[in-house]
């Protein structure tokens, strides 16, 4: 069962999905399971493996997915008796472990021109599986490009097979012109993604969404775009807009508010006081 359990884990990170290893540490007196059993379970509620079944791993597995957003792993311990936590009398005492297993964030770049390639080049220390799609193949050989996950060589609307999407997936849309950035907006909405946005003015970005509207998108699905995209720091240059579209994708991702450290430390002092 272990090798189950294992192959089940590296089968979600390959495709790009959460997941965490239930680990029972401890296992004394009558209880459920066995010491150094393990299981495992996916931000979609699969699972395989077994720590004992019952009320013991329903509570731990509803921890597990509950905690699975921010992967922070805990450790769990239960008294199994009548006047227990989980009202269990099989009199004995269970602790473990619960270790997150995120996989790298997918950061998709519509468009290799000069914005998209600075994005490419800004990210890649980051950390993200970088895709950049663009149809003009011979952009793939750019240096930005060089070692990225994928140069996709076509359209957005025929490159979309081709596209991670998922809840780990952040979008950007940095085409060459107003016909293929609808196109990949097009490729996108309905679809399941962390974050979806793309350049232009304030003019521009209702006009897309006006456009979209037409195409039959609801407000509910555009109200998922962000547009314009990035925080408002950079001078307008491809590389200061590179680093303010990621900013606000790291922010967003990360659950931060938009503060300065300095401000940060004011707060701490005041709190200390």
């Amino acid at each position: 069962m272990e090798t189950e359990v294992l192959e089940f884990l590296t089968n979600r990170l390959k495709t790009g999905r959460k997941c965490a290893m239930i680990l029972l540490e401890v296992n004394e007196g009558s209880t459920p399971g066995v010491t150094g059993s393990i299981m495992a379970v996916d931000a979609e509620g699969q699972r395989i493996g077994t720590i004992g079944g019952g009320n013991l791993e329903f509570q731990v597995v509803t921890r597990a997915l509950e905690g699975m957003r921010e992967g922070k792993h805990f450790g769990f311990e239960y008294s199994l008796v009548e006047k227990g936590e989980l009202k269990m009398t099989c009199g004995g005492e269970v602790k473990g472990f619960v270790k997150y297993f995120i996989p790298p964030s997918n950061l998709v770049i519509f468009g290799a021109g000069h914005v998209g390639e600075k994005l490419a080049e800004v990210a890649k220390p980051l950390g993200f599986n970088i895709y950049v799609a663009d149809d003009r193949e011979e952009f793939a050989q750019l240096p930005a490009f060089i070692g990225i996950k994928e140069f996709i060589s076509l359209k957005p609307l025929e490159s979309k097979d081709r596209i991670p999407f998922g809840d780990n997936t952040y979008i950007v849309v940095a085409t060459r012109g107003h016909v293929l950035d609808q196109e990949a907006y097009k490729a996108c909405l309905g679809e399941k993604y962390a974050y979806l946005g793309g350049l232009g003015s304030r003019k521009k970005a209702l006009e897309t969404i006006a456009l979209l509207k037409e195409s039959g998108f609801s407000d509910e699905a555009l109200k998922t775009l962000h547009l314009p995209i990035g925080l408002d720091i950079s001078n307008g240059s491809p590389a200061e807009i590179a680093v303010a579209i990621l900013a606000e994708i790291l922010q967003f991702k990360n659950g931060k508010e938009l503060r300065s450290m300095k401000d940060r430390m004011t707060d701490l002092k005041g709190a200390v006081r």
